[in-house]
């Protein structure tokens, strides 16, 4: 079936309508239109859309429980009612450069949260090298402020018993 699946393309009208056990897909690069509700209330609860994707009809996505739509589209067209975001609060995932090009495309400027591929609220993340090789950590990964006298630790990334 799933050769079948990676030469699709086009998702005809309602699809997959009440595919309830559909938790989480991918849909394959090649694929170009997602037809009216072709996932309508489904149990998707993410969902990935492939660069190749040129048309979203309305409905493609519309259910209460989608959590995570990621759209690997880089130029954003207008859609209309792909999801049902007043039932759910789904996150939008998309390319790194394209955020403000989602941000003021109709309907896509409406999910609740945009937010570029592998960024996250953490902010910068820095990280510290030890160049001492002395150190010892325990196994939850804290620095040790004496050489251990007994048990199982972390030396230079590898584990020591003593």
């Amino acid at each position: 079936a799933s050769e079948y699946l990676d030469n699709l393309t086009v998702i005809g009208d309602y699809a997959f309508q009440n595919c309830t056990n559909l938790r989480k897909l991918t849909l394959s690069e090649g694929l170009q239109a997602i037809r009216w509700g072709g996932f309508w209330d489904c149990g998707l609860k993410t969902v990935t859309v492939p660069a190749s994707v040129r048309e979203i009809e309305p409905g493609a996505f519309w259910m209460s429980g989608l959590a995570t739509l990621t759209s690997l589209i880089e130029e954003p067209f207008e859609v209309s009612k792909i999801c049902n975001l007043a039932a759910c609060q789904t996150a939008l995932y998309v390319p790194v450069g394209s955020i403000e090009k989602y941000r003021v495309t109709p309907d896509w400027n409406l999910f609740p949260e945009i937010q570029e591929i592998g960024t996250n609220k953490v902010g910068t993340v820095s990280f510290v090298s030890d160049s001492n090789s002395d150190a010892f950590f325990d196994l939850q990964g804290h620095r040790l402020s004496d050489q251990p006298q007994k048990g199982l630790y972390i030396q230079d990334g590898k584990k020591i018993l003593k």
